[in-house]
């Protein structure tokens, strides 16, 4: 088996984790500021992978999404940018769905566009994974409750 990583944190245990040494690297990439998370469209044979770009809890409108090949080849830097600092991703087949602090972020595959938002005030999507679908437009966000202790 074979699994290929990026020079960030991608290699250092999102897709890899602990298997890294038993396994072969099939290609590396560079060019991705602080990479959170990747969904593999298979349709239309691409990686999204979401990049925080700054603090990971920070709204500072850094964060955006790669488009990746399969084989490693960058495809688009900065597919759709304008997010905070996106995290989980998943996708119902023409929708991209993006969990981006404290909202959930829709994004139109083939346009590359950003197509609908909602907030989830009070939460904080600072950990992986934040999104999931369950069906053809049927996604949900979930978070890490916010704490009540740090204001």
């Amino acid at each position: 088996m074979h699994y290929f990583s990026t020079t960030a944190a991608i290699s250092a245990g999102l897709l890899i984790g602990s298997l890294a040494a038993a396994q072969d690297v099939v290609w590396t990439l560079e060019g991705l500021e602080a990479p959170e998370s990747a969904h593999f469209d298979e349709a239309r044979d691409a990686l999204y992978v979401s990049n925080i770009n700054g603090e990971p809890t920070a709204k500072d409108g850094n964060g955006y999404i790669s488009r990746v090949s399969p084989n490693g080849q960058m495809l688009e830097a900065k597919w759709v940018t304008g997010l905070d600092a996106p995290k989980g991703l998943v996708s119902d087949g023409a929708t991209l769905y993006v969990s981006d602090i404290d909202r959930l972020v829709a994004i139109d595959i083939e346009a590359g566009e950003i197509s609908g938002t909602w907030p989830a005030e009070g939460a904080i999507v600072s950990q992986r994974h934040g999104a999931r679908c369950s069906g053809p437009g049927l996604c949900l966000g979930h978070d890490r409750p916010k704490d009540p202790c740090s204001g």
